[in-house]
């Protein structure tokens, strides 16, 4: 009757939630797969051995530097980023990013976004959501 109508709804906007999720963490995916390593002779210029053991690369289709990867985390920059930024301004942005992928940020972020496509419901997913994503850029 109208109960497992209702339930169904409810089960239909979660998996249109969590496909949608699973989706945007599949580019991510192929974004970096179809990026090219930056070079680690201006990457040690800008930061020492800081960022040695974690992957640094570049692509066009990326338009801000970002740590992506749940478990093997790599950072993302745009393409020529490191030609146009002075030595300390991408050691700025290369520790910026080294502290997202350290702190498995992008983990963090999908799993709360697996938890607010669950909850979408619950008044306070998207808040408690909004301020992860706002922790996590602190």
């Amino acid at each position: 009757g109208t109960l497992s109508a209702m339930a169904l709804t409810v089960l239909l906007i979660v998996l249109a939630r969590l496909t949608h999720l699973a989706l945007g963490l599949r580019a991510a995916g192929l974004l970096r797969r179809r990026a090219r390593p930056v070079d680690r002779h201006r990457l040690y210029d800008a930061c020492g051995y800081t960022v040695a053991d974690l992957p640094v690369e570049e692509t066009s289709a990326v338009n801000v530097p970002s740590a992506v990867g749940w478990l093997d985390p790599c950072i993302l920059l745009p393409l020529g980023l490191t030609q146009r930024l002075s030595t300390e301004e991408l050691r700025d942005v290369l520790l910026h990013e080294n502290a997202h992928a350290r702190r498995r940020d992008p983990l963090a972020l999908a799993l709360a976004g697996a938890a607010h496509a669950i909850l979408w419901w619950h008044p306070l997913a998207g808040p408690v959501r909004r301020a992860m994503d706002a922790a996590a850029e602190d």
